[in-house]
């Protein structure tokens, strides 16, 4: 299976304790992984939470774009810090794919757009359980 986009349900908004204001999200309830955007800042600056196995990362960095959702757009993501609990730092390489997969699904706030293009560059050493800049 691959992500899904759904409503947050009550039992999971309990379970990851996620605000009442983040309604959706894209989960592959098979591999246990959800991805949140929370939010989108004024400067262009993005912030997720990915949820690997009950595990919460965090992750910020800035968003680029051209194109329109009518013709197709490219939506660039150049992520600044991707936060990996210690305890789950060996699998730091598949989150990491976890987490572009999701990505291609997510596109553009949260809108599967049929000719979106998605490119993401995460930091080089990913994980360690503090943010990475």
């Amino acid at each position: 299976m691959s992500f899904v986009r759904e409503k947050i349900p009550d039992a999971d908004r309990e379970r990851f304790k996620i605000p009442l204001e983040v309604r959706s999200w894209l989960a592959d309830r098979n591999r246990d992984v959800y991805l949140i955007c929370l939010r989108f800042g004024r400067e262009r600056d993005v912030y997720f939470n990915f949820y690997y196995r009950g595990r919460e990362i965090k992750i910020w960095g800035y968003t680029s774009g051209s194109g329109n959702f009518k013709e197709g757009m490219v939506v660039n993501y150049d992520i600044r810090g991707f936060w990996i609990p210690s305890d789950v730092t060996s699998r730091s390489q598949e989150i990491s794919e976890l987490y572009l997969e999701a990505m291609d699904e997510f596109c553009d706030s949260g809108r599967k757009i049929d000719n979106c293009i998605v490119n993401v560059q995460l930091p080089t050493n990913v994980g360690g359980g503090v943010y990475v800049v």
